[in-house]
C-alpha cells in the first residue's frame, strides 16, 4: 500500500478521533439543544479591506491559524487554495486552528519517523491521498462558493442549513456537479429558534457547529468579514463525506443495519454505486425483531428498497416541501412504495409513514444523504410482505402523489441503479448481475485481483487500488509501508490525540 494512503488515513483518523473527543467533552452550552450562554464561539468584525488570506496572514491577528498558513505554503500543490483565498470572489472558509493541526501534524511526523518513511518535511504533500481524497481535496472541502453569514443564517425556516463546498472533483463527489455538502447547525432548540423575542435577544450568542453529520466541530470564531467572503475558525478539521459503506460503519446504533447490507453484497453495491439518493436507515433496535432468516433474497432486497428514495432530501428540503401542504408531503421509494411524511412545526420533528421518526438526520455520503429512523418502513405494496417476530404485520400504504418530486435545492436523481435488472445508461452498477459486483472498472485494461479500481493499469496483488500504475508488492520499499496494520496506526493516533 502506498505511503500516501497510510499517512492520509492517519490525518483523517486523527481528525475523527479529535472530533469525537471534542463532542464528548462539550457542556450543555455547546450542544445542539442546550442553552446559549456565551462561550468560546465569538464574532470578530474582520476588515472590509482584506481578503480571507490576508486576514489569516496579518501579524498579531490572534486567530491562531499560523499552522494552516504554513501548511498551504509548504507545497506548490496547495497554491490553488492560496489563490482562491486571496483572489476576489464570494466565499466562506472554515479554517482549523493551530491546536488541532499541531496534534494531527504531530501524529503524522511520529508515524513517518517510526516507520522510516522518506519524508523530512513538517507538512504532508498536497497530493497525498486516501480513498481518492488528497490533502488538497480535503482543504477544498473547507471552502464554500458563496457568502454564508452564520449569524443571519436561516434555511427554509429551520435552525440548520446545508451548503455545498468546493470539493466537487468528479472522483470524490457524486452530486451532479455540486460539491460535497457541509452541515451548519446552531444550539438553539426548535422552539427557541421560532421565538422571535428570544432570537432577538440571543441570536448573536448562538454556538455553531459544522461537519458531515457524523463528525462535527465547533466554530470558535465566526463571520469574519473580508473583501471576498467570510472567514470562520473551527476547532477541528472537516472530514469530507465518503462512500456509504465507510460512513455507516462510523454511525452509532447502526450495527444491525451494517450487518444487513454486508450480508447482501447487491445492497452494499447499490448504495456505493448510486448517486443522488436518500436513505432512511433503521436503528439496531428497530431491526432486532425482523425475521430475516425466513425471508428470501427478493423479500430482503424489497424491504431495503422501501428505505431507498430517489433524490437528495436534506431535512430543510423535507421541511420546505411539507410546509407548503400543512406539514404533509410524500416519498416514493425505488420499490415503488409511497409513504407519507409529516413535519410537526411545533416540535420540529419529522415522522414517516405515521409511526417512524427521524432520530439522527443529515448524515452525508459522497453520493447522497442518510437519516437514521427508529422503525422500519413496511408496506403491503412491496414485492412481498415483511413481518416482524412478535410484532404486527405490514403497515398500510398511500397512493402515489405525482406532485411529490425529489429535491436537494437543485439536484435531480440521475445515474441511479435500476432495481429491475436493466442496464443503467448512466453507468451505474446493476445489482442483478449486469456488472461484476466484485470488481470496479480497471482504467488501464489489466485484471485487478482484489476487486478494486486499479488507477495505473497494472494488477494489484494485494487487492487495493494501485495509485502509481505498478504492481503492489508484499515487501516494504523506500516509498511504501506495509509492516504495520491500520489498527497499530489508529492506536498511535489515539495515544497522540488523547
Amino acid at each position: 500500500m502506498h505511503i500516501g494512503k497510510y499517512l492520509t488515513l492517519a490525518l483523517v483518523s486523527a481528525t475523527a478521533i479529535a472530533a469525537q473527543s471534542q463532542a464528548s467533552n462539550r457542556t450543555s452550552t455547546q450542544g445542539r439543544n442546550g442553552t446559549t450562554t456565551q462561550g468560546r464561539n465569538g464574532t470578530t468584525a474582520g476588515t472590509a479591506n482584506s481578503t480571507i488570506y490576508e486576514l489569516l496572514t496579518a501579524p498579531n491577528n490572534h486567530l491562531n491559524t499560523s499552522k494552516f498558513v504554513s501548511l498551504v505554503t509548504s507545497d506548490s500543490g496547495y497554491k490553488p487554495i492560496v489563490d482562491l483565498l486571496q483572489q476576489p470572489g464570494n466565499l466562506t472558509a472554515f479554517v482549523p486552528n493551530d491546536k488541532i493541526l499541531t496534534k494531527i501534524l504531530g501524529v503524522w511526523k511520529a508515524y513517518a519517523k517510526a516507520h522510516k518513511l522518506n519524508s523530512t518535511g513538517e507538512y504532508p504533500p498536497a497530493n497525498m491521498s486516501f480513498n481518492n481524497i488528497t490533502i488538497s481535496d480535503l482543504l477544498s472541502y473547507h471552502v464554500v462558493g458563496e457568502r454564508v453569514n452564520l449569524t443571519n443564517l436561516t434555511d427554509s425556516n429551520v435552525s440548520l442549513s446545508v451548503v455545498h463546498s468546493l470539493a466537487n472533483q468528479s472522483n470524490i463527489a457524486f452530486f451532479n456537479g455540486s460539491g460535497l455538502p457541509i452541515l451548519i447547525e446552531n444550539n438553539a432548540t426548535w422552539e427557541q429558534f421560532h421565538n422571535q423575542t428570544w432570537m432577538n435577544a440571543n441570536s448573536s450568542y448562538l454556538q455553531y457547529e459544522v461537519g458531515n453529520g457524523v463528525n462535527d466541530t465547533e466554530v470558535l470564531v465566526k463571520d469574519l468579514n473580508a473583501t471576498n467572503g467570510f472567514l470562520n475558525i473551527i476547532a477541528s478539521v472537516l472530514i469530507p463525506p465518503m462512500k456509504p459503506s465507510v460512513v455507516i460503519d462510523q454511525v452509532d446504533d447502526l450495527d444491525a443495519f451494517e450487518d444487513w447490507i454486508k450480508q447482501y453484497p447487491s445492497i452494499n453495491n447499490t448504495l456505493n454505486n448510486s448517486t443522488n439518493f436518500t436513505l432512511f436507515a433503521p436503528t439496531s433496535e428497530a431491526l432486532k425483531n425482523v425475521d430475516f432468516q425466513n425471508m428470501n433474497n427478493d423479500t430482503v432486497e424489497a424491504l431495503f428498497m422501501n428505505h431507498f428514495i430517489p433524490g437528495v432530501y436534506f431535512t430543510p428540503n423535507i421541511t420546505a416541501n411539507a410546509l407548503t401542504n400543512n406539514g404533509n408531503t410524500n416519498f416514493t421509494s425505488f420499490s415503488n412504495v409511497t409513504f407519507p411524511a409529516y413535519f410537526n412545526s411545533t416540535s420540529g420533528n419529522i415522522t414517516l409513514n405515521d409511526t417512524t421518526n427521524i432520530v439522527h438526520p443529515n448524515i452525508f455520503f459522497n453520493n447522497g444523504v442518510m437519516h437514521v429512523i427508529d422503525s422500519i418502513i413496511n408496506s403491503t405494496s412491496a414485492n412481498a410482505n415483511v413481518t416482524e417476530t412478535g410484532a404486527a404485520g405490514p403497515s398500510s400504504t398511500v397512493s402515489t402523489d405525482p406532485a411529490a418530486t425529489p429535491t436537494d435545492g437543485g439536484a435531480s436523481p440521475t445515474g441511479q441503479t435500476d432495481p429491475n435488472g436493466q442496464t443503467d445508461p448512466n453507468g451505474q452498477t446493476d445489482p442483478n448481475g449486469q456488472t461484476d459486483p466484485n470488481g470496479q472498472t480497471d482504467q488501464g485494461g489489466q485484471t485487478d485481483q482484489g476487486g478494486q479500481t486499479d488507477q495505473g493499469g497494472q494488477p494489484d496483488q494485494n487487492g487495493q487500488p494501485d495509485q502509481g500504475g505498478q504492481p503492489d508488492q508484499a515487501g516494504p520499499t523506500a516509498t511504501e509501508v506495509v509492516t504495520a496494520a491500520p489498527t497499530d496506526m489508529v492506536t498511535e493516533i489515539v495515544t497522540a490525540t488523547a
